[in-house]
């Protein structure tokens, strides 16, 4: 099991192969940008961001009408800490559900933090329960 979780993690292990430790909020995947990361909204859920990508960040500043954002993508210092604010106050005014059907079908990487029960219930995984093991030889090819 240590093994298969391990192959989850290649960014991680990457940098400890490199003798660096990653710590939350420090690297790129572990909320360093505000293109990466979770805020909470509204209703005390919150939403995660995977909009690491140029084109799906400048999706997502558009919709929530922070177009003014698009180019501090990866922006350090008082300019991240800005962009970060702002992600965070948009996101605290709807509640996780409404900043997820608002933006679900556009490219902009969003969606809310689900709890084990909510993703246990998600169509994609009662979808695949609800199908039937093939026979034997089914799909062998003829």
């Amino acid at each position: 099991m240590m093994h298969g979780s391990a192959m989850m993690l290649p960014v991680p292990l990457g940098y400890v192969a490199n003798g660096v430790f990653p710590q939350r909020g420090k690297t790129t995947l572990s909320g360093r940008y505000a293109c990466y990361n979770v805020y909470p909204a509204r209703d005390g859920r919150y939403v995660a961001v995977g909009a690491l990508e140029p084109k799906f960040w400048a999706v997502l500043c558009r919709a929530l009408g922070l177009e003014q954002l698009i180019d501090d993508q990866f922006a350090d210092g008082a300019r991240s800490e800005e962009v970060l604010a702002a992600l965070s106050a948009k996101f605290l005014e709807r509640d996780a559900e409404q900043w997820f059907a608002d933006l679900k079908h556009l490219d902009a990487c969003v969606t809310p933090v689900r709890t084990v029960e909510e993703a246990a219930r998600d169509w994609n995984l009662l979808a695949a329960k609800d199908g039937r093991a093939p026979a034997l030889g089914e799909h062998n090819p003829v």
